[in-house]
């Protein structure tokens, strides 16, 4: 059989049950296509993967394999996972990418859409070596939507809500500053919606990553003075509104099941 073999039954043979979401910047191949040099994309690009590893708790000089989540980079697009399915692991990654979509959002140049699958997959970091049903499932219903955001997939759903996880909050406390009170905002960590579907697709009924949790409200307002500058046709322009509507609309059914406190600082 060969070293080549021998190489690669060094590594463990078995799925295992995780957690993996996969991310995608939309339109990213036509802003390449359109770009006469890396260097604005390779800026974007790296302050966008600064992000994720701020999300993920990694500091300077810390080993990628110490964190409960794993990440890897490809171009655009980005692959989470979790080792296991535990409750735990399944706040953090679900944590994690709901905050990386609000970040983008509000504040980056791109938008990002995604889906989180629950299944079998193979990993093996030493030989850059991915796969598996899991993998699959995330990366087909992710091409599917509408709009930017992240969907459970149908089997990540109904283990989800099997397992009771469908009921967990996100919580942030903010300070606001001396003057003022701490701020607690808090709402579900999923909320079940009819996400929209490209090539006109029945909306499909399902589990959502709940990033509206202490996003700004100001969202179409401040995405869509982007859509004319970078559109080159009127389909191009309106594939976009699209988009950046159903966002929005997702953003205001988020947005009514979030909850304010405030604290006395001590």
């Amino acid at each position: 059989m060969g070293n080549t073999d021998q190489y690669l039954s060094a590594g463990i043979k078995e799925y295992r049950k995780c957690f993996v979401g996969y991310l995608d910047i939309l339109g990213f191949k036509k802003t390449v296509l359109k770009s006469d040099n890396p260097d604005t994309l390779l800026f974007h690009l790296n302050g966008l993967f600064r992000d994720i590893e701020t999300s993920c708790g990694l500091k300077k000089f810390e080993s990628l394999g110490s964190l409960p989540v794993q990440f890897i980079r490809m171009s655009d697009s980005i692959l989470f996972y979790t080792e296991d399915n535990s409750i735990e692991k399944f706040k953090y990654i679900s944590n994690i990418i709901a905050g990386f979509i609000r970040n983008t959002i509000e504040s980056g140049p791109f938008l990002y859409r995604g889906a989180l699958s629950h299944g079998d997959f193979y990993f093996d970091p030493k030989l850059n070596l991915y796969f598996g049903p899991a993998m699959i499932d995330a990366i087909d219903w992710e091409k599917k939507q509408n709009w930017s955001g992240v969907m459970l997939t149908p089997d990540c759903s109904d283990f989800t809500k099997k397992n009771h996880y469908d009921s967990l909050e996100a919580k942030f406390k903010v300070d606001r500053g001396s003057d003022y009170k701490l701020l607690e905002i808090s709402g579900p960590l999923l909320v079940e919606y009819d996400v929209p579907l490209k090539e006109s697709l029945p909306s499909k009924r399902s589990l959502c990553l709940n990033w509206t949790v202490a996003a700004r409200t100001d969202f179409r307002a401040s995405k869509l003075g982007d859509v004319f500058a970078s559109a080159e046709s009127e389909s191009e322009r309106k594939s976009i509104i699209e988009k950046v509507d159903n966002t929005s609309e997702f953003l205001k059914y988020g947005k009514q099941f979030e909850k304010r406190i405030e604290f006395v600082k001590r």
